[in-house]
């Protein structure tokens, strides 16, 4: 596994923790189909949640979230899709949740409702 691997599945630890602190109950982790991956899915109130988890250890290649592009929301819809079409009337939302690792700390933000911005 690279580092970035590494540091990714380190991001989704966290930030795994960071929802559940705030009573979201996960369902599944790395979540696939044939479009794509989701990072992590859980329930929070009565909402299915679909979490887009982005990690950096530094700015160097532009903030976490400048990864969520068009394209990856595309994907993660399509991907959202293939899964919600088992549970029609569900109701669900996108959060992104970005964590900053470096020098000994860690940040960590939370997105709700996410699928419309930075369009």
């Amino acid at each position: 596994m690279s580092n970035r691997q590494d540091l990714g599945r380190a991001g989704e630890e966290v930030a795994l923790g960071f929802l559940s602190a705030q009573g979201w109950q996960c369902v599944g982790r790395r979540v696939r189909s044939r479009y794509g991956e989701i990072d992590l899915a859980g329930e929070e109130e009565d909402e299915l949640v679909f979490v887009e988890v982005k990690t950096r250890a530094s700015v160097r290649c532009g903030a976490p979230e400048e990864a969520w592009t068009k394209e990856k929301r595309r994907r993660l819809w399509k991907t959202a899709a293939c899964l919600l079409a088992s549970r029609p009337g569900v109701r669900f939302r996108f959060d992104l949740v970005v964590v900053r690792v470096g020098k000994g700390e860690i940040s960590v933000r939370r997105y709700r409702n996410v699928l419309g911005r930075w369009a």
